[in-house]
This record gives C-alpha cells, structure tokens and sequence, in this order.
C-alpha cells in the first residue's frame, strides 16, 4: 500500500498538470473560507443588533415604569418632586423608541419584514397612551 501511494506521489510530482491542480484548490479553498466567513460575519451583526434591541427594549420598559409610577405619585400627592421624574422618563422613553426604531433600519437580514415596522408602530402607540 505504502509502495503505491509512492509511487502516485512521484508521477504527481513529475506531472505537468500538478501544481496548476495545486494552485486551483487552493483558490477554490481561499473562496469557500472567504464566504463563509463574510457570511458568518453578517450573521454576527445581525445578532448583535438582535441584542442591542433587545437591551433597548428593556430600558424602554423599565422607564415607561418609572413614568407611571412618578405619574401615580404626582396624582395621588399633587407634589411637584413626582413631575421631574415622570419627565425624564417620559423623554428616555421617546429616546428609547427612535433607537429601536434605528436598531430595526440596520438589520440586514431577510427576516424583516412590514410587519416588524408595523408592530414597532403599534409598540410606539401603546407606549405614547400609557
């Protein structure tokens, strides 16, 4: 066995067409790993911008707490010191929707589609009403 592979070695060695096969496997190589790599990168992005929204989303919610419950207080007490609050947070929560409303324009991949916009949307009403 070890004879044969030794001797295809050789005449692979002595071939005209060795090293142009040589060289074309290795830029049909160089190609695959390009693409992957280019696509496992958009894939990396994509889901970075996954968990930025995601972070967003969160902040959006933790202050549209903080709003209604400086708005409770304000209501219930009728002292300024609950306005100031219920402000800020009302003003990071419009902050909040533009960036994810930003965060939703950068994605790249296939899966956006209208209705993402749209449910942006219907979030932004039902925040705005709360």
């Amino acid at each position: 066995m070890a004879v044969r592979i030794s001797r295809w070695i050789s005449r692979a060695h002595d071939s005209v067409l060795a090293f142009p096969l040589a060289v074309l496997v290795a830029l049909a190589l160089l190609v695959i790993s390009e693409t992957g790599y280019r696509q496992a990168t958009a894939q990396l992005g994509d889901l970075v911008l996954m968990g930025q929204s995601r972070l967003e989303l969160a902040r959006v919610l933790r202050r549209l707490a903080d709003a209604e419950s400086s708005q409770r207080g304000y209501l219930l007490t009728g002292r300024l010191d609950y306005l100031a609050p219920y402000q800020d947070a009302r003003s990071d929560v419009d902050r909040g929707m533009a960036q994810l409303d930003e965060l939703l324009q950068r994605r790249t991949d296939d899966d956006i589609s209208p209705d993402y916009t749209a449910d942006l949307r219907t979030l932004a009403g039902h925040v705005r009403t709360r």
